[in-house]
């Protein structure tokens, strides 16, 4: 969760106190509508009880040059996108939706130390077509998972911002069940079709 410089919101609190104010009035992007920063915006604000305007973008960087003209107030992405902002002192950051502290950015709270329990990362995952045997999903399984665990793998899963970890078949079908079905209450909530 992210803001300019500029902002008078210098905290989660400010921001939540500002959008509770002026209802519907704090406007937030992300990378695309119907993407996971989208989704969460709105799941993180349902959580708090406050009311954003989602402002549709084609892709993070349309929706970071619309935050640095500040055309809008937050932006909800991958904090990795926004490090040169940062470091040029044009953007700051409020708050992280992981579930725990970045390792970069060890200042930075996430949103379940303030209080509010939603947590969002970015992760990938490897499905086939159903009716593959069974042998077929057991070699490309074993040879992602020791991808997965090789060291070079780890660093780039790091530097990319996505979720750590290998998660075994059964644990993964269960994250992207869960997550769809989070994915489609809050898509038909905003009217999302």
């Amino acid at each position: 969760v992210t803001t300019t410089s500029k902002s008078p919101i210098s905290s989660w609190k400010d921001l939540v106190d500002k959008a509770r104010g002026s209802p519907g009035n704090q406007k937030w992007v992300g990378s695309f509508f119907g993407s996971k920063s989208h989704i969460l915006g709105h799941v993180v604000s349902k959580k708090v009880g406050i009311t954003i305007t989602s402002v549709p973008f084609l892709g993070s960087a349309d929706a970071i040059v619309a935050l640095l003209g500040n055309h809008v107030d937050v932006f909800v992405g991958n904090p990795r996108e926004l490090i040169g902002h940062v470091e040029a002192g044009k953007v700051k950051f409020i708050a992280t939706f992981s579930s725990k502290r970045l390792e970069e950015f060890p200042d930075l709270q996430t949103l379940r130390e303030m209080g509010v329990d939603v947590v969002g990362t970015h992760w990938r995952g490897f499905v086939v077509k159903k009716g593959t045997p069974a042998e077929v999903i057991k070699i490309l399984h074993d040879g992602f998972k020791k991808t997965m665990l090789e060291p070079e793998w780890i660093d780039f899963v790091k530097k990319s911002g996505l979720a750590e970890g290998y998660l075994p078949q059964k644990d993964f079908f269960e994250l992207t069940k869960s997550e769809t079905e989070t994915i489609k209450a809050t898509l038909a909530e905003i009217g999302f079709k």
